[in-house]
Formats: structure tokens, C-alpha cells, sequence
């Protein structure tokens, strides 16, 4: 560990705590013909969100190849529903992939030996949480109670914010704009969101390690 460079270091915190319970990713592309090792790996967080890890096995780059839907046994697909649309977003690399329909087959390049996390969240009518910065889960492990009032436009939620790191949770609009963001936690900053293309990145600091409460109003987009 001490060998380690301060970005190995970084990421390395990002993998903590790890996942607990008995649930773990599942290879869904295990008995895919011709497929000589997994590559497709899926945790079902619930119907509406699944975190996915791709890897190149190779020495050489590979793009990996996936359907979002369809019999996971005999296709290696996520097993998602065909009707719906799904943002998908890079932890590692944060940024957005894309939205791709439930029926799309998805075909993703990986770098030799590389693997990447994907949260892949089912698209929503109204502004919904689509990464934070903190864990690979992606809100799983350190986000929660996050919840819409629709009655007074707001997503809310708590985050565990470790001391002197800042916390960024990713939002997509979904035809709505941010009017006010607000925390309020121990020694919390105030929350700074910002918007680009669609989407809204709220910022969270705090000078101790804290669970922090948050929430960002929204309007209609005009």
C-alpha cells in the first residue's frame, strides 16, 4: 500500500466498503458460445437499476458485445426489460455513455486487461440520481432515503461524505432544471450544482467525516 501512488491510493478508496450480504455480480455471459472467459458482469440493485462490470480478458483491445435484453443464459444480456430506455453511465471515466432501449445490443471498447463499471439506470419522467463520485457503486453504498416529493419538485436523499473529499452526485434533468440545492449536516458546505447537457452534478463537501443531507428544487424546463 505504501508503494502506492496517490491515484492508485484514490482509487483503491473507491472500492470500499466492499459489498456485503450474499448477493454478488453474476458472469451473465458464462455460457455464451465461443466466449472463452467472462466479460459481462451484472449486480441487480433493483427492477429499475444495475450496476455492470466489463472486462477485457484479451492482451489486445476487444469490444465487448452485450444485448440490454433477452434470455441471459443463451445471450449473456443484462436482462433488462425491452420496452424501456436506460441511461448508462462510466464510473471510472465519468461521463455518459448514452441511452440505449432495452432491445439494443450495446458494444462497449475496453483497452487490453481493462475493466470498466457501468450504473445503468431505467430513464424516469422526472430528475433522477445516475452516479456519485465516492464508491463504484454508484449510490448503492453511499447514498440514501433518496426520494422525489412531486408535490414540491425535489430530489432529496443523504450522502456519506468523507472529510476533505468532495461528494458529486450526478443527475439527469429529464426535462426539469435546477432552481435551488441545499445541505445541512455538521460542518457541510453548501451544496453547488451545476448543469451541462442535460445533466446536473451536485457538489458536497464537509470538514468531518458526516452523513449529509441534501436536496436540489426543480422547475420545468420552458
Amino acid at each position: 500500500f505504501g508503494r502506492m501512488t496517490p491515484e492508485e491510493q484514490h482509487d483503491l478508496t473507491r472500492l470500499f466498503p466492499v459489498l456485503g450480504g450474499t448477493q454478488s455480480f453474476r458472469p451473465v455471459d458464462m455460457l455464451v458460445e465461443g466466449r472463452a472467459d467472462p466479460s459481462v458482469y451484472v449486480y441487480r440493485v433493483d427492477p429499475d437499476w444495475s450496476q455492470i462490470i466489463l472486462c477485457n480478458n484479451e492482451n489486445e483491445p476487444q469490444k465487448i458485445r452485450f444485448p440490454m435484453s433477452g434470455d441471459q443464459a443463451d445471450t449473456g444480456s443484462l436482462g433488462l426489460d425491452p420496452k424501456e430506455t436506460y441511461y448508462v453511465y462510466d464510473f471510472w471515466n465519468d461521463g455518459m455513455v448514452g441511452e440505449a432501449t432495452g432491445g439494443h445490443i450495446s458494444e462497449i471498447p475496453l483497452k487490453p486487461q481493462q475493466a470498466l463499471v457501468y450504473s445503468v439506470r431505467r430513464k424516469l419522467d422526472r430528475p433522477q440520481v445516475l452516479s456519485t463520485n465516492r464508491h463504484i457503486m454508484q449510490g448503492l453504498m453511499d447514498l440514501a432515503d433518496v426520494a422525489w416529493d412531486a408535490d414540491t419538485l425535489t430530489l432529496s436523499g443523504v450522502a456519506k461524505v468523507v472529510a476533505g473529499e468532495p461528494f458529486v452526485i450526478t443527475m439527469a434533468d429529464n426535462g426539469y432544471r435546477p432552481a435551488t440545492s441545499k445541505t445541512s449536516s455538521g460542518e457541510a458546505t453548501t451544496g453547488n450544482a451545476s448543469r451541462q447537457n442535460d445533466i446536473t452534478r451536485l457538489t458536497l463537501g464537509s470538514g468531518t467525516n458526516a452523513d449529509v443531507k441534501w436536496s436540489v428544487s426543480w422547475k420545468k424546463a420552458q
